[in-house]
């Protein structure tokens, strides 16, 4: 969609199967729907109203509160994820032991074992702002301080529905970022993934200021037809193995 809108086509979207192998659960499935759109000449909070409005036409919900990453883990974890000691947020946190010289891995543990439980018991359609630079996926970055991602993520019940960024147009960072993220992908054993020159080649071209938007259908429709998981609201879905593996002769029903 990138070399899309590198190629002057305008403001796009799609919505179709998404294919993540190897990941399974209540909020995961190998395939799953994505609504995904761009917005070329957008900021980021243009955007953030229009996704906030569609959610809230699907589900509506009392409020729409906006925070800042560090702002909501100061409010509901107690601590600064910018600043706070290393050791500080590594007492936090349950077996097993983190190293307490990885900021980015503690507040990722710190993230999925105290945030999330408290985001779930929130009755707002939560938009996390300012991410940290550690996570910028492929976000273009505000020097602060403190330096964060300028991307949002929205949340509803401590589920996440939507990732949004402002678009990294600098094809030499984001080539650099492809590269840190498949070193990052074997140093935890797995494949290093082809570089996407093409998607490259469009940055280099020239990719318009744009800010860009994915969102989760089928956890979307699960919280709105108050379903316990994302299989309850997938039309044919297959029954998964504990690997992830999709088992197509299977006889037993999903969900």
């Amino acid at each position: 969609m990138k070399r899309l809108l590198a190629a002057g086509l305008g403001a796009i979207y799609q919505m179709g199967p998404a294919f993540r192998a190897g990941e399974s659960g209540r909020l995961h499935h190998p395939e799953f729907t994505m609504l995904e759109w761009y917005r070329p000449h957008w900021t980021l909070t243009q955007l953030m109203d229009e996704v906030t409005g569609l959610i809230q036409t699907v589900l509506p919900l009392p409020s729409v509160t906006t925070m800042t990453f560090q702002d909501v883990f100061l409010q509901h974890v107690g601590v600064d994820p910018f600043f706070s000691p290393l050791e500080e947020l590594a007492k936090l946190l349950g077996p097993p032991a983190l190293p307490t010289t990885d900021r980015a891995l503690l507040v990722d543990r710190l993230f999925v074992e105290r945030l999330e439980p408290a985001l779930a018991k929130l009755d707002t359609l939560l938009v996390v702002t300012g991410f940290p630079p550690w996570e910028p996926g492929m976000a273009e970055i505000d020097p602060g301080p403190p330096a964060v991602a300028r991307r949002f993520e929205v949340f509803i019940h401590g589920v996440e529905i939507a990732n949004a960024y402002q678009e990294l147009q600098n094809p030499v960072e984001q080539e650099q970022r492809l590269i840190e993220a498949n070193r990052a992908r074997v140093k935890e054993g797995g494949k290093s993934l082809p570089i996407d020159e093409r998607f490259l080649q469009a940055l280099r071209a020239g990719l318009p200021p744009c800010a860009g938007v994915a969102l989760g259908l089928d956890r979307l429709l699960m919280l709105a037809f108050a379903k316990k998981s994302i299989a309850e609201v997938i039309a044919f879905c297959d029954p998964i193995h504990e690997s992830g593996t999709r088992l197509r002769n299977s006889s037993t029903p999903c969900p």
